[in-house]
């Protein structure tokens, strides 16, 4: 189970320590869809049963009220887009196969309308029922999860939304709409981008990110090309090497703030770089993302690798598959620039001094860590000045100032909530998440987590020369943890649920 149950029931627990009066919102099952049950290989009623094992139930039986979600409801105009980003995650749909699973993702589209309606209508009354002034939803990006969103929105109550963080540590709330939203990221980045890290936060960056490139355990929800090979690319060629890394985009299409500028698709903004830069297709490599050859639930993302060897071979680039166990990193640090359209790997390359273009808005847009294209004006002004002008200092320090913003600012109550792996948490119920969460309450809108910074460089300078010497070496001892956290446990009967979640993959539901 993901851990966002246990981390809203904690701030439930330390909301009622403040002498707030805590209502829970939960689905009882039923018949309708829902994205769970549509990617679960089990039946609809042991989806519906275990989901519901791992519910609000399970820590606590009171004040819960449950969504008949097979009650009807009136469909409106406004809810159409609601159930899409369900579907296309649903059916792994990247860019350009909207068409071709049309006729599947509608059907589930249609069923999941119907849940929408009636999650959205039975989420207003049970506001107006209990009198709510302030709601928290899980996500906010699937089909009834959105449906509640829209609701409070609707009814303007104040809402967050909750999902867990990019490292692990603390919980993370987004005030200016679902878990894609990059409004919140950018708002908190742009108050600290020109502020210098202490070396506190330095060796937090460092134990955070670090771990990626000696192939240990980082807590992030998944880890990709963890046995890897060494690649040799072909150095007996002249000229510039590039390296494609296109991202998996089914979780964000349809979004707005990730949305593809161009009039082209990604494929065609690619070569469209690749030949204004001068640089030779059989130079080219394109690695399939490791999510494609996963799967998730019943849905599987082999026809995204396919399609994209199939393309490469037309145009006569070299494809490296999904399931290859090609050094990603090995693949960056011989390229002279990477192209992505929202990689995380962006970050290895600032580390490894890879030059990088970003054709389309993604979480570290506004980082300063890639060159961006984004018109058509841009890519016809682009040229080798990206390359011969890259500064690894420079674009070092931005990407560790954006780590650092991403994973203790933006993200919440870093030194109360402590991740031991993927999905066990130990917390702290301390003033500084409950002065936090008045904050919260009293204003609704998001606060850096830590206001420190540094009135020097000194420290990331010394940080910048140790990295170009090639010292990836941190200090495990940063992510110690101090002897007042406890566990938030299940009710009795429950305890088991966490024990065979533990023993399942990674980033599974």
């Amino acid at each position: 189970m993901r851990p966002h149950v246990e981390h809203m029931y904690f701030i439930s627990k330390c909301l009622t320590k403040l002498g707030h009066d805590i209502h829970y919102l939960s689905c009882a099952g039923g018949e309708s869809k829902c994205y769970y049950k549509i990617i679960s290989q089990k039946s609809d009623r042991l989806a519906c049963f275990q989901c519901k094992l791992g519910g609000f139930k399970s820590y606590d039986d009171s004040n819960i009220s449950y969504v008949d979600i097979d009650k009807r409801a009136s469909i409106e105009d406004k809810m159409f887009d609601w159930p899409r980003s369900s579907s296309y995650t649903a059916f792994r749909v990247e860019e350009g196969f909207e068409e071709i699973f049309m006729e599947k993702s509608n059907k589930i589209y249609d069923e999941l309308l119907l849940s929408v309606a009636t999650v959205y209508e039975q989420t207003k009354e049970w506001i107006k029922k209990n009198s709510i002034e302030y709601v928290m939803v899980f996500n906010g990006r699937m089909d009834i999860l959105r449906a509640s969103l829209e609701a409070c929105n609707d009814l303007n109550i104040p809402v967050n939304t909750v999902e867990r963080t990019w490292f692990g540590d603390g919980i993370q709330l987004n005030f200016r709409g679902n878990c894609l939203n990059l409004k919140d990221i950018t708002f908190i980045h742009e108050q600290y981008k020109d502020k210098p890290l202490t070396k506190f936060q330095l060796e937090k960056v460092k134990s955070a990110f670090l771990p990626r490139f000696s192939n240990e355990d980082n807590n992030e929800w998944r880890n990709y090309n963890r046995n890897r090979s060494e690649y040799d690319w072909n150095t007996s060629v002249s000229g510039l090497k590039c390296l494609i890394l296109p991202s998996s985009k089914n979780e964000v299409l349809g979004h707005p703030d990730w949305k593809n500028p161009h009039n082209d698709s990604y494929k065609d903004v690619f070569l469209k770089c690749i030949d204004k830069l001068g640089i030779e297709r059989h130079n080219v490599i394109l690695r399939g993302h490791p999510n494609w050859s996963e799967r998730i639930g019943s849905a599987e993302g082999m026809h995204i690798n396919d399609d994209f060897k199939k393309w490469s071979k037309e145009v006569g680039i070299n494809y490296i598959e999904s399931h290859d166990s090609a050094d990603t990193l090995g693949l960056i640090k011989q390229a002279d620039v990477v192209l992505l359209n929202g990689s995380s790997s962006v970050f290895e390359a600032a580390f490894l001094g890879t030059p990088a273009i970003l054709v389309s808005p993604c979480f570290y847009y506004s980082a300063g860590i890639s060159k961006n294209v984004f018109t058509e004006e841009e890519i016809q002004r682009l040229d080798l000045s990206c390359i011969t002008k890259y500064n690894h200092g420079e674009t070092l320090v931005k990407a560790a100032r954006f780590i650092y913003t991403h994973g203790f600012r933006y993200a919440q109550f870093n030194e109360s909530v402590k991740a031991i792996t993927t999905t066990e948490y130990i917390y702290k119920f301390d003033e500084s998440i409950m002065s936090k969460l008045k904050y919260f309450l009293e204003n609704n809108d998001i606060a850096s987590n830590d206001e420190n910074y540094s009135d020097s460089t000194k420290d990331e300078e010394e940080f910048v020369n140790a990295i170009l010497k090639g010292d990836f070496s941190y200090n495990r001892k940063s992510n110690a943890i101090s002897d007042d956290f406890v566990k938030v446990n299940r009710r009795f009967f429950y305890k088991p649920i966490d024990w065979i979640r533990s023993l399942m993959k990674r980033g599974d539901l």
